[in-house]
């Protein structure tokens, strides 16, 4: 073969020119596929950042395979790295966003409850029950707090329904329409009217 800086024809095996000097084109046995360094170069993009800097010239198909090991290490630690916060905020914005509707939907039912005790104690010619257990039934009840006939109400915070009457034991409901972990805030009023108790306690239904 011929040296590329003088030209002179030189050994095959030469790593160098005997003339000038200059290294052959001779291929490095060792310059082959990277192998299992790329593994440790994607994973460690600095290493392999390193490493092409350090094969360059010696082993230039080395340092290329740890160049492009590296690089897309780095893509990919970059799209974790900005995808990562966006998960984790949407994350939270959901969970509050669920946490505030369930604060919602339990402050209305509050409401409810307090306008079935006024119900219960309104007189019977103000379409109140008059402490009478016979007018207090759902559909009066639901009369008088403004919801349909079937005992039921839907706002923009909720769903709402008069679940039971048992006695001085009215029963409210109430359903938010923000999910976390595939289920909506469920939250249940018990209104006792003969001591004017109202109770509220949290839960959570699957979503449909």
């Amino acid at each position: 073969m011929f040296c590329n800086k003088c030209g002179k024809e030189i050994y095959d095996e030469a790593a160098v020119c005997p003339n000038c000097g200059a290294k052959t084109s001779q291929p490095d046995l060792g310059d082959g596929p990277i192998g299992g360094m790329g593994i440790v170069c994607f994973l460690f993009p600095v290493v392999g950042l390193i490493l092409y800097l350090v094969w360059k010239d010696a082993k230039p198909r080395k340092s290329k395979g740890a160049g492009k090991c590296a690089l897309w290490g780095l893509i990919i630690e970059l799209i974790i790295l900005i995808a990562l916060p966006i998960v984790v905020g949407v994350q939270m914005f959901s969970n509050q966003a669920y946490y505030a509707n369930a604060q919602g939907v339990a402050s209305e039912l509050v409401t409810y409850g307090s306008m079935v005790v006024q119900y219960w104690k309104t007189p019977v010619d103000k379409a109140g029950a008059g402490q009478d257990l016979n007018y207090l039934t759902p559909d009066l009840i639901a009369k008088f707090i403004g919801f349909s006939p079937s005992g039921s109400l839907e706002t923009d915070t909720g769903k709402y329904q008069i679940q039971a009457v048992d006695g001085y034991i009215v029963t409210l409901i109430g359903t938010g329409y923000e999910k976390k972990g595939g289920k909506f805030p469920r939250v249940t009023t018990t209104v006792d009217v003969n001591n004017g108790d109202v109770q509220t306690t949290h839960d959570s239904e699957p979503s449909k």
